[in-house]
């Protein structure tokens, strides 16, 4: 899809960048500085899948490092209340 994807998603999908961003809700990615840094952009609860590559980066508070173990042991109300608790990173 190129380097951005969201163009691509737009494309393929027929639809305008808006509504692509109205049906976007969780977006997980495990390359924040490159390919899926688009959607996370977007996304209302974007979160960065823990990995040796980006483990260590400083990420915008609203972006939620995770590892897939984490995600899939959460139900999508726990996942969505990572962004609400502030005690929560």
């Amino acid at each position: 899809m190129g380097s951005n994807i969201v163009i691509g998603l737009v494309d393929a999908l027929r639809i305008g960048e808006e509504a692509l961003k109205a049906r976007i809700g969780f977006v997980f990615g495990d390359d924040p500085l490159s390919n899926d840094r688009e959607l996370l952009e977007i996304a209302p609860y974007p979160y960065v899948i823990k990995n040796e590559k980006n483990r260590h980066l400083n990420l915008p508070e609203r972006v939620r490092l995770v590892t897939w173990s984490e995600v899939q042991a959460m139900s999508i109300s726990e996942l969505a209340s990572l962004h609400t608790d502030p005690g929560e990173k």
